[in-house]
């Protein structure tokens, strides 16, 4: 994955984590997983408060998150 997607991840992915509601982090955190899948072929595992799951499989193949 070159650097301008690994960034673009990464991006969404911090406005995510920094969300001020769940609602806001539920809303953020789709948005990043559909960057996600548009660049990588699959979606980001969401929890049911909008926290993106680093340790699922989709997660831990992806550079732009570790």
């Amino acid at each position: 994955m070159d650097r301008g997607k690994e960034a673009r991840i990464e991006q969404a992915v911090e406005q995510a984590e920094h969300a001020g509601s769940t609602e806001e982090r539920k809303k953020l955190a789709e948005q990043a997983s559909l960057i996600h899948e548009k660049m990588t072929g699959r979606p980001m595992k969401i929890d049911a408060q909008g926290n993106i799951e680093r340790s699922a499989p989709e997660a831990r193949d992806c550079p732009a998150l570790h």
